[in-house]
């Protein structure tokens, strides 16, 4: 069986930190990081976690990926997170991009919400993606 998540989780998150609307909000390259760093500049994103099913057909090897797209903010009203899942959604949502050694079938969003924390003066922006990836 073909590893197809290391492959598809490398161009999303190159899609991501390329993405002009998105390096408008979070710098050039925008701030995109597989895990929550202890002292990164706000705002910024993160990738995962990730959940994998399998959706090969007798011909075809295919894999669902659920993943979860973070979004951390200072801004407590949700602002922020409003305006960058609106930017995420124009980068991802319906989107295609190459994958190496596999292909893209299709790009879903499947959630978005935001919530804020005023004890801890965040807010933060979740969406899910549905990725189906083919080999």
């Amino acid at each position: 069986m073909t590893d197809l998540l290391t492959p598809t989780l490398a161009a999303l998150q190159t899609r991501l930190a390329n993405d002009a609307g998105l390096q408008t909000w979070l710098g050039a390259p925008a701030r995109v990081y597989d895990l929550r760093p202890a002292m990164a500049t706000f705002p910024y994103i993160t990738i995962g976690p990730v959940e994998l099913r399998p959706a090969d057909t007798k011909n075809v090897q295919m894999q669902n990926f659920l993943v979860t797209v973070q979004i951390f903010s200072r801004q407590v009203t949700g602002a922020e997170c409003h305006a960058l899942l609106s930017q995420l959604r124009g980068c991802l949502h319906d989107a295609s991009f190459a994958i190496t050694g596999a292909a893209l079938v299709r790009c879903q969003e499947e959630f978005a919400s935001v919530f804020t924390d005023a004890k801890s003066e965040t807010a933060q922006g979740l969406a899910r993606y549905r990725l189906v990836v083919s080999a």
